[in-house]
């Protein structure tokens, strides 16, 4: 089966379908969460204010948001519209896969296995069914990469390069952390050893970063008044080796097995190691480009976050959610290494693509069996409770209050109790929402129970409401009353 063959298509635009049934379960299925509440706040207001607030809150550029204006323009308001920009973008990641597998093997085999591996990954189902920008971002990453690897193919085409550019500066109005995709394109402008592709490489990067820098110049004035991005960013800790590591076992799926995240590691390490080897044994054909763009996408973005975020530097921006597009890259790297290495052994061949879709696949029954969101929907509906209906519901937490809020709708709201209010100004009986397993939750608590101590308060767990049963980060209804009378 050549790349060209119609049965790739067919079979290619049927993995593409096949994409849709568990990210359509998600999206129709579970909850919204508050960040995603906030790009429908600012996806709802006027043009000018929404960019305001996007200025205000410096944690991501705008681009995502624009377009999100314009699809809940037309699609409408409820969480279904919102995240429907993310399915498509998310859909559409699993087509470039397949397209950029077949290019870094002339195999349409080894695409369809990169299309399966982003396919059936259970953080890309998560990210096609939520109403972000990860999804896009991994979108505008792949297709810049397309470009650096056509416009180091032919310097002299100045047109490629200013698509290259405009991609880049696309992508990093999407992300901030674009621009650590576009500085892994480098090797690609480096082995051409062509002075020309050297010089329009770093033309085009510049130009990319000058039109992001506009934004970021935007920002910086919010930035100052809010103490900085450490200080907007507190609850972003620095990441340890663990973590790094970690995030590259998780672009090849977590089984739920003893030493599943190591196990996991090492099979991403031996395909990814069996695509250098691949590189090598391409020499200077097409291949080697996008071989080496897969590599390098699975591979430096998260160095370079993990340094930045790092002593001496501490730039709160670890977070596998900045990584995404990576993902998208290791499978075609996979790809690469199990179709090139393996190719003249077609056992060999077969075990590691089987054990890479194994590994993809783990997470798909917890996908089906709970939902990937935090259930604010059962929170919501718990309340409407007749033992609960009718007292006033507090919460310290906004992650908490926004999304209840979204699905209580006329009821009476959640109050967000501000740090500095008191205990004493508490009702004597009301609900209170909280994460058992967040401490900065549970030190308010704490505080605010001291200030009720003349009351003798009685602080009583109703339900804890999670995605699953063994999962300490669902959010615990509980009701604080006088004590009872003897």
């Amino acid at each position: 089966m050549t790349p060209r063959s119609p049965r790739v298509w067919v079979l290619g635009a049927l993995l593409v379908l096949l994409a849709l049934v568990p990210r359509v379960w998600v999206l129709e299925r579970d909850s919204v969460d508050a960040d995603e509440l906030f790009s429908r706040r600012v996806a709802i207001l006027p043009v000018a204010d929404g960019l305001e607030l996007v200025r205000y809150d410096v944690v991501h550029p705008p681009l995502y948001y624009g377009l999100l204006h314009v699809a809940m323009d037309l699609l409408g308001d409820g969480a279904v519209p919102m995240r429907l920009p993310s399915l498509l973008a998310g859909v559409v990641v699993v087509g470039l896969a397949i397209a950029f597998g077949v290019r870094a093997t002339g195999s349409a085999g080894a695409g369809l296995l990169a299309g399966m591996l982003v396919a059936f990954s259970q953080q890309q189902i998560f990210y096609s069914a939520h109403a972000r920008s990860y999804s896009l971002y991994a979108v505008l990453i792949l297709l810049m990469f397309g470009a650096c690897a056509r416009a180091c193919r032919e310097p002299d085409r100045r047109s490629r390069w200013l698509v290259f550019a405009l991609s880049g500066a696309v992508a990093t109005l999407t992300h901030y952390l674009g621009s650590f995709y576009m500085v892994s394109t480098l090797p690609v402008a480096l082995v051409r050893r062509d002075r020309r592709a050297l010089v329009s490489w770093v033309i085009a990067t510049a130009a990319a970063g000058a039109l992001s820098l506009g934004w970021v110049a935007m920002v910086i004035p919010y930035l100052h008044a809010k103490g900085g991005l450490g200080e907007n960013l507190a609850w972003v800790g620095a990441p340890g080796l663990y973590d790094l590591l970690s995030t590259y076992a998780t672009f090849n799926g977590l089984p739920e097995i003893p030493r599943g995240t190591a196990l996991s590691l090492l099979l991403g390490l031996l395909l990814l190691g069996s695509a250098l080897h691949a590189l090598w044994r391409a020499g200077s054909r097409p291949e080697r480009d996008w071989i080496l763009l897969a590599i390098g996408g699975a591979l430096v973005p998260p160095i370079l976050a993990y340094v930045a975020s790092s002593p001496p530097f501490n730039a709160p921006i670890w977070g596998y959610r900045h990584l995404h597009p990576s993902q998208a890259c290791w499978a075609v790297g996979a790809a690469a290494g199990a179709w090139h290495c393996f190719g003249r052994n077609g056992r060999l061949r077969a075990v590691a693509s089987g054990a890479a879709l194994l590994f993809a696949c783990s997470g798909l029954p917890e996908v089906f069996t709970y939902p990937l969101h935090e259930p604010f929907t059962r929170v919501a509906a718990r309340l409407a409770d007749p033992k609960l209906d009718g007292l006033p519901v507090f919460t310290v937490n906004a992650n908490i209050s926004t999304p209840v809020n979204f699905y209580r709708q006329a009821r009476d709201p959640v109050r967000l109790i501000p740090p500095e209010m008191r205990g004493t100004e508490l009702p004597a009986r009301f609900v209170f929402l909280y994460r058992r397993e967040d401490r900065r939750d549970v030190a308010r608590i704490g505080a605010l129970l001291a200030d009720l101590a003349p009351r003798e308060p009685a602080l009583r767990d109703v339900e804890s409401i999670a995605r699953k049963p063994d999962d300490q980060w669902g959010t615990t209804i509980a009701v604080v009353e006088p004590p009872a009378a003897p």
